[in-house]
């Protein structure tokens, strides 16, 4: 699939930066489990004792902004007792601080979505500078993405939404190819090497017999599958 080199480029940094901070975070993981006393019960301590949300409205102290800004103020306090503090701003009113926090978690899906339809759907590989095709171009690869999302819904398996097209289909793909022989009400369910086994191990009259068959269903099939579609 085209992707334009700077899109490419952001995309490489980007995977380079989150590898960066993974590391760091397992590093400091590693540093607080040796300084804390190991649980009596056997099970590790939790990371965060608990969070503390608090709205602050009408705030007028940015003078470039000509509407009051409202803010969420949260405090995060971890088992030892340390405190980190981030805000969130926004433009409407805040009734409820705890719900505009949790309304923030979808920002990441948001902006994980945003890097699919860049890097992964050809979104912003445009072939023309012509502006109904790039509308054009636009409204189908989103709608092919809304649609793909449904179905993902619709056959119940949600864990493929998150994911890339490319890596979605991976897992759909079948995993093994099996031959079913089915003979008045039996079936046999054959691995492709025990169906060859099977064939090179008859005798004459039957290998004689099975590959006339074989020949007149190839005969009466040659064209039957050139145009094929739904009843």
């Amino acid at each position: 699939m085209h992707r334009p080199e700077s899109i490419r480029k952001r995309e490489e940094a980007r995977q380079r930066t989150l590898a960066k901070k993974k590391a760091e975070a397992a590093q400091k993981t590693q540093e607080v489990q040796k300084l804390r006393k190991p649980s009596p019960t056997g099970t590790p301590p939790p990371e965060q004792a608990r969070s503390e949300v608090a709205a602050v409205l009408e705030l007028r102290t940015l003078s470039t902004c000509p509407v009051p800004i409202h803010a969420v103020v949260n405090r995060e306090i971890d088992r030892d007792g340390h405190r980190e503090h981030w805000v969130l701003l926004d433009t409407a009113t805040i009734p409820e601080p705890l719900a505009t926090r949790e309304e923030y978690r979808l920002r990441t899906s948001i902006e994980e979505r945003h890097r699919q339809l860049k890097c992964f759907s050809d979104l912003a590989g445009f072939t023309s500078r012509r502006l109904s095709l790039v509308v054009n171009q636009v409204v189908f690869v989103l709608l092919m993405y809304s649609l793909l999302q449904w179905y993902w819904q619709r056959i119940r398996r949600p864990e493929f939404n998150p994911r890339t097209t490319a890596r979605a289909l991976d897992q759909l793909r079948p995993t093994m190819s099996v031959i079913l022989i089915f003979y008045q009400g039996y079936v046999a369910r054959l691995a492709p090497l025990e169906y060859q086994e099977l064939l090179l191990t008859l005798k004459e009259e039957a290998r004689l017999k099975i590959l006339a068959k074989t020949r007149r269903l190839r005969r009466g099939l040659s064209h039957q599958l050139d145009h094929a579609r739904a009843p």
